[in-house]
């Protein structure tokens, strides 16, 4: 975590479901065991947060999706177009980057 963030004030919970993913369906799909790192740090007048592990996204019926939607809507209400949320996947990493306003 970034000093410059460390007071920021975030929605209450909209890490927690990216969290949950990232362990549920990295050790799934991490045959050697699964990698996570998480940042928080400043980007501007935004807070920045990854998380980062190892394995894959899952596709198919593994994944109903139902939790990725869930924080879109919840940012949407909540920071109207005031956010960037991306989820990629590359060279055996997951990566989940979000970009939201830091309010103190």
């Amino acid at each position: 975590v970034d000093n410059d963030v460390a007071n920021c004030k975030i929605l209450c919970f909209i890490t927690q479901p990216l969290f949950e993913n990232s362990i549920r369906h990295g050790f799934k799909s991490s045959p050697a065991g699964m990698n996570l790192t998480i940042y928080f740090y400043n980007s501007g007048d935004k807070i920045k947060i990854e998380i980062i592990n190892s394995g894959s996204l899952v596709t198919g019926s593994d994944s109903t999706h139902t939790g990725i939607k869930n924080i879109v809507d919840r940012l949407e209400n909540a920071y109207l177009k005031d956010y960037t949320f991306t989820l990629t996947e590359a060279g055996g990493y997951v990566r989940a980057e979000l970009q939201i306003p830091c309010s103190k």
